[in-house]
């Protein structure tokens, strides 16, 4: 049952809710019947948050409220020793605690008459404080339940502690999604071995409505065997350039599609992280895709002299590199569909392109360069 109860202590690191689990069992062991666990700045401050066992309702927050003010038991633990169990009528005078406010108003009304007390200071400067409480009608706790409680407190304090740097650590992760997050390019944090670990929230909407990708989670799989080829070859350099293995690092390709055309950019990503067996480096890849949108229209003349087409043929190509359709292509030039694809057709077979896309990725390419 120990093994059991002090496994549920350390599983509660993650799962908070488990803490009432564990004050119940703990309480089991102990014979009471009322319990808490709680944590503040000071034993005069407000608590700033709290487990408990036993009380109806929403009457522990009464306590929370009000009742942390007059709380003399508690005040009394602090001379008495950190991370052990002290039961009330050796903290405070027996007499007087009858007569305070916190007995008459709380812990009376809800049946409570003996308990124990134990305070833990973090590095932090944060208090923990677990009381275990029963009736009037038991005695007071016995050296054996204050001895079998206090076997319990190690491993609470070691949780609460591991608690507060996965929340501190949580923080920092935070920060840095928020920062990922307010990219406003889809984006995708993946391992060396393209296994997504993180997306924005562009990156989300990106692959479930861009048509790019098959439906299969957990990497990045293109529906277009020529896009997964390339980004299975950027993610590649990538890694070798972090690995030393390739001087430069790679250049970003256009992807052309259904839904138009996008750059598709593979960065390096390097982090470190300190494990079990020490500091340990890691590489990965930052996976984006930039729209493809030029403020500086290639100009016709200039796709004469870079491809030898006729100065119709670079004005046709000119209009495809900024999206423009076949058919407002032809309006704009008063010409029928028919002929602006067999111009398209003498463009493709020119510039050494077997599909449009591919002439365009050609033309833009040349244009950044």
């Amino acid at each position: 049952m120990q093994t059991e109860l002090i496994r549920l202590i350390y599983h509660a690191v993650e799962e908070p809710r488990l803490w009432q689990e564990v004050l119940r069992r703990i309480a089991r062991h102990s014979d009471s019947t009322h319990c808490f666990l709680m944590s503040r700045n000071s034993l005069d401050s407000q608590p700033l948050g709290f487990f408990e066992y036993g009380f109806q309702g929403n009457h522990f927050e009464d306590y929370q409220n009000h009742f942390y003010q007059v709380d003399v038991w508690s005040q009394a633990l602090l001379p008495h020793q950190d991370n052990r169990f002290h039961p009330s009528h050796q903290v405070y005078d027996d007499k007087q605690f009858l007569q305070s406010e916190i007995y008459c108003d709380f812990a009376r009304p809800r049946g409570i008459r003996h308990s124990i007390g134990c305070l833990i200071h973090h590095e932090n400067q944060l208090i923990t404080e677990l009381g275990f409480m029963r009736s009037q009608g038991q005695s007071h706790y016995s050296n054996e339940h204050i001895c079998a409680s206090n076997h319990y407190v190690p491993h609470i304090e070691q949780a609460m502690n591991m608690a507060e740097r996965r929340q501190s650590l949580l923080a920092k992760c935070d920060q840095m999604t928020a920062v990922f997050d307010a990219h406003s390019s889809p984006s995708f944090l993946c391992s060396a071995k393209g296994v997504i670990h993180y997306q924005n929230p562009g990156g989300v909407e990106f692959l479930q409505h861009s048509g790019l990708f098959r439906g299969l989670e957990g990497q990045l799989w293109f529906r277009n065997t020529e896009h997964q080829l390339t980004y299975n070859r950027l993610l590649h350099e990538a890694v070798a350039f972090v690995d030393g293995k390739r001087p430069v690092t790679p250049k970003r390709s256009l992807l052309s599609y259904s839904g138009g055309a996008v750059w598709l950019i593979v960065k390096p990503w390097t982090w470190s992280s300190t494990g079990v067996w020490g500091l340990q480096e890691n590489c990965g890849v930052v996976v984006s895709f930039e729209p493809c949108v030029s403020s500086t229209q290639p100009q016709p003349g200039w796709i004469v002299q870079l491809f030898g087409l006729t100065l119709a043929e670079a004005e046709i190509c000119s209009g495809l590199c900024i999206g423009h359709t076949v058919d407002a292509i032809a309006k704009e030039r008063a010409v029928s569909v028919t002929t602006v694809r067999q111009q398209i057709k003498s463009c493709l077979r020119k510039t050494g392109s077997s599909t449009q896309g591919q002439m365009i990725a050609k033309i833009l390419l040349q244009l950044t360069h």
